[in-house]
C-alpha cells in the first residue's frame, strides 16, 4: 500500500506491519475527509475489511473512472473484456476467505 501526503510518499508493508499497523492505518483509511485513489480497489477493500475489519470511504477507483470516460467518448468494451473480469472475479484464489493480502502474485 502507498500513501502520499504532501511532502512524502510511504510504501506500507502489510505483511510486515500486519495488525498492528493496519490498525494505524484504520482511521485514514476510514476518514470521509481523505481521498483514497485505488485502482480496481474491490478486491483491496475485500481484504481490508474481512482481515482487519476496515471500511474503505471516500475512494476514488481509478478503473471505473476510466470505464466511465471511455463510454463517455463512444468508445465501448469489448463482451469478452467484461467475460474475462466476471471469471476473475470467480477464482477461489481471489476470494474473501483466504488471507489475500498474504498472497503475494508473480505473473
Amino acid at each position: 500500500m502507498q500513501i502520499a501526503f504532501s511532502n512524502a510518499i510511504y510504501l506500507v508493508d502489510v505483511i510486515e506491519g500486519g495488525e498492528v499497523l493496519m490498525k494505524a492505518c484504520k482511521p485514514a483509511l476510514e476518514s470521509n475527509y481523505i481521498t483514497k485513489v485505488i485502482h480496481d480497489c474491490k478486491r483491496d477493500s475485500e481484504a481490508l475489511y474481512f482481515q482487519f475489519g476496515i471500511r474503505l470511504h471516500n475512494v476514488v477507483d481509478t478503473q471505473i473512472a476510466y470505464s466511465l470516460i471511455e463510454e463517455q467518448e463512444g468508445r465501448r468494451r469489448p463482451l469478452d473484456d467484461y467475460i474475462s473480469f466476471v471469471s476473475l472475479l470467480a477464482d477461489p484464489r481471489y476470494c474473501a476467505e483466504q488471507m489475500f493480502m498474504q498472497v503475494r502474485p508473480y505473473l
